[in-house]
């Protein structure tokens, strides 16, 4: 399970980084984008990279961003049938948003209601709900800050594994080693530079216009297929990126990104976007959402509700949960 929970938190920070591109809000009416998303792990990438030998990450970013989705998706279903791509569904209306996730372990909804300063997190196979004031979540994100520094600025691999003690980092070597992560993360130790670089490429996705932009930050490259097709859902930007950044966070590579394409193509909406997180323990990662269709209608205020039949939980009925039969509203 706790693959899921740390899965979670992936989740968020790759909507963050959506909604700091794209979601808002139009008068009384709200948008619904319905997207899919991947994430693999260096586990699931080592199936993808066995027989390939790149010299860099931004070669290694190359290659994985050319890839199908469908290609990712099974890839990483062959190394973990527990895990696998995913629908997502957000619904957004000023100061309200809630995200609907089919997961193995069953549905799971995310309300957050900026008005109430409120979190909800939803466990549709427990019928239980998690309640989370959001200057409590801001509040664990400073603590974790201040506790975790080296969070804030990735040291490089060799730094991480000197803090091991020796017994530890032996085991640790040994490890990476033997799945290849040890050959990744030392390629992935020379940084590529940092630079925004739109590729001239274009094509159609989900019935959208597309361009390629790929940009080059401290820890990851990043590649975005935009649009303009939606200028009107892309106007209120900032307040959904402020909500989410604040609830879930959202790293220095992805702030900085959004902000550049923010800036380069203004009213802009990224239709997919692919993430190469290079230089994270204790493998490289890869992140992948694909908007399959965006909608501009009006929304029920019951949608931003909790659902009748539901009991307050904790934390731990959320670490508990187990693939199982899925249980739908």
């Amino acid at each position: 399970m706790m693959k899921w929970y740390a899965m979670l938190k992936d989740v968020f920070l790759s909507v963050s980084m959506f909604l700091l591109l794209a979601g808002a809000s139009l008068a009384q009416q709200g948008i619904v984008i319905t997207q899919k998303m991947v994430n693999l792990d260096s586990d699931a990438l080592q199936t993808l990279l066995a027989e390939k030998d790149f010299d860099d990450a931004e070669s290694t970013a190359k290659f994985l961003f050319d890839l199908p989705f469908e290609q990712l998706a099974s890839a990483l279903k062959a190394q973990d049938e527990g895990q696998q791509a995913f629908t997502m569904v957000m619904y957004m209306q000023k100061q309200k948003i809630r995200m609907d996730m089919e997961l193995p372990i069953g549905k799971m909804t995310t309300i957050i209601r900026e008005d109430q300063d409120k979190m909800y997190n939803l466990m549709w196979t427990k019928k239980k709900y998690i309640e989370m004031p959001m200057k409590q979540m801001r509040d664990m994100r400073q603590s974790v800050k201040e506790s975790m520094p080296e969070l804030q600025n990735m040291p490089d691999l060799e730094k991480m594994l000197d803090k091991l003690p020796p017994e530890a980092r032996e085991k640790a070597l040994e490890a990476m080693k033997q799945s290849g992560q040890m050959q990744q993360m030392q390629k992935a130790q020379e940084k590529p530079k940092q630079h925004a670089e739109k590729t001239g490429r274009k094509r159609e996705i989900n019935g959208f216009a597309c361009e390629e932009w790929v940009i080059n930050e401290d820890t990851s490259i990043l590649a975005f297929w935009v649009t303009l097709d939606k200028p009107e859902a892309a106007k209120l930007v900032q307040e959904y990126s402020k909500v989410l950044s604040q609830s879930m966070g959202t790293s220095k590579d992805q702030k900085n990104a959004a902000k550049e394409i923010w800036e380069l193509v203004p009213g802009s909406i990224p239709i997919e976007s692919r993430t190469y997180n290079y230089h994270r323990m204790p493998g490289p990662e890869l992140s992948v959402a694909l908007v399959e269709q965006i909608e501009e209608k009006t929304i029920s205020s019951k949608t931003f509700e909790l659902p009748e039949g539901f009991e307050k939980g904790s934390m731990f009925d959320m670490m508990d949960m187990n693939p199982g039969k899925k249980e739908w509203d």
